[in-house]
């Protein structure tokens, strides 16, 4: 069905009146275990690629090398993090209320491996839009470096990459969440593009694809930009 703030409304009020408010943090923690070593993996995958590649291919446009450093690092996070992915996505829509198919994590691992097999554990915009957005802000603003930045700035900077990063990419983090909630048999093991063609000929473009991208809007943006701004100020402070 169509996807409205207020059906998303109704939704958490469903959720709430059949499984209570906790229901609403449901795999939460899954969220925090994943997070933790994805978003460390990134950031540091990341400078290392950067530096790499300036050394490799020095005639490579910045923005080129920014890109393809932060598809890397988030290849390379998303491959080592990608099982704890799955299990915190299957216990965010176990809606049962005494957690009768994911008690936790663990059960949920547990239990896709021994129902789907070990293969069911297992897709850089975003820098490149932060680090070009910095660059531009220290060449109009005349700075030395980013540490004259303002923090309110890097906020700005990173929200927009984030915004933008995530406006490219949904349709495919909508494929992507439909495989990881399929079970085997039941459309799990469709391959990605003939899912995304046929949620495109079954639902249309953006009541499909690009369903629930506004509410996205909401909350990916912000959480991008506290993370970007964070990750530059302990840089700057301990590598200093």
């Amino acid at each position: 069905r169509k996807f409205t703030f207020g059906s998303a409304v109704s939704a958490g009020r469903e959720i709430v009146r059949t499984s209570g408010v906790l229901a609403l943090w449901r795999g939460n923690g899954a969220t925090m275990i994943r997070i933790m070593p994805h978003a460390g993996i990134v950031y540091m995958c990341f400078d290392k690629y950067n530096t790499g590649l300036r050394k490799l291919v020095p005639e490579m446009s910045a923005p080129h090398q920014r890109f393809l450093a932060g598809a890397a690092a988030g290849a390379t996070a998303t491959a080592l993090t990608y099982p704890l992915d799955l299990m915190r996505a299957r216990m965010a829509i176990d809606m049962s209320r005494d957690g009768s198919h994911y008690a936790s994590m663990l059960h949920a691992g547990r239990s896709v491996v021994r129902q789907e097999g070990w293969g069911a554990l297992y897709a850089g915009l975003s820098f490149m839009c932060f680090e070009t957005l910095k660059a531009s802000i220290r060449t109009r603003w005349g700075l030395k470096s980013d540490r004259d930045m303002p923090t309110s700035v890097r906020l700005v900077a990173g929200g927009l990459a984030g915004l933008i990063a995530q406006s490219a990419t949904y349709p495919l983090d909508i494929v992507r969440r439909r495989m990881q909630v399929a079970r085997s048999g039941a459309g799990g093991r469709e391959p990605w593009t003939a899912l995304m063609r046929r949620i495109l000929a079954e639902e249309g473009l953006v009541r499909g694809l690009y369903k629930g991208l506004s509410m996205n809007w909401l909350k990916s943006p912000i959480a991008i930009a506290v993370s970007f701004t964070v990750n530059d100020s302990l840089k700057y402070r301990f590598l200093a």
